[in-house]
């Protein structure tokens, strides 16, 4: 995993994916006060910290990860709806 640069920041504010702009996200594995978010459009995944409507933190998360090992199916939503 990287941290997210500004520019991602500023795009994950705003509600859309840094790599494709798409604006729905399937929520993933949670932990802590982090939980994972994956872009419907491109497969783009983040660990993101979001308290209120503000992103704290983000991590980029690879590709390779074992998402499918801790993923549940829920409904594609928006980020800060």
């Amino acid at each position: 995993m990287r941290n997210v640069t500004d520019h991602e920041i500023h795009q994950l504010q705003a509600g859309h994916c840094p790599a494709c702009f798409g604006t729905q996200f399937q929520p993933g594995p949670r932990g802590g006060a982090s939980q994972n978010f994956e872009c419907v459009s491109c497969g783009s995944r983040f660990n993101l910290t979001i308290v209120g409507r503000d992103l704290l933190l983000g991590q980029v998360i690879d590709r390779d990860s074992d998402w499918e090992a801790y993923y549940e199916t829920f409904k594609p939503r928006a980020l800060f709806a």
